[in-house]
C-alpha cells in the first residue's frame, strides 16, 4: 500500500501498466499445460501490452506470459492468468 503523499508523485508509481482487457485465447490452449500458443495469439498479447506500455520491450513466451522492460530498465512479468 502506498502512502497518500506518494499517490500524486509519478516517480513513486509503478512503471509498467497491465492492459485492462485480457486477450481471448482458445480455451483448449489455456487449459492444456503442454500447449504452445500460436504466433497469432502471442502477437495479440504483445500488442495489447505494448499499447499500454509505449517504448517498452515486450516478450511473450509460448504459454502467454509477458515480460515488460521499460526504457528506464524496470522489469515486470505478467502470467497468463
Amino acid at each position: 500500500m502506498k502512502a497518500k503523499t506518494e499517490l500524486a508523485d509519478p516517480t513513486k508509481q509503478d512503471a509498467v501498466n497491465k492492459p485492462s482487457d485480457k486477450v481471448v485465447v482458445d480455451p483448449e490452449l489455456v487449459d492444456n499445460a503442454d500447449a504452445t500458443l500460436p504466433q497469432t495469439a502471442k502477437d495479440a498479447i504483445k500488442a495489447a501490452v505494448e499499447a499500454v506500455n509505449p517504448d517498452s520491450t515486450v516478450v511473450v513466451d509460448d504459454k502467454g506470459n509477458a515480460t515488460v522492460t521499460t526504457p528506464e530498465g524496470k522489469n515486470c512479468s505478467y502470467s497468463k492468468s
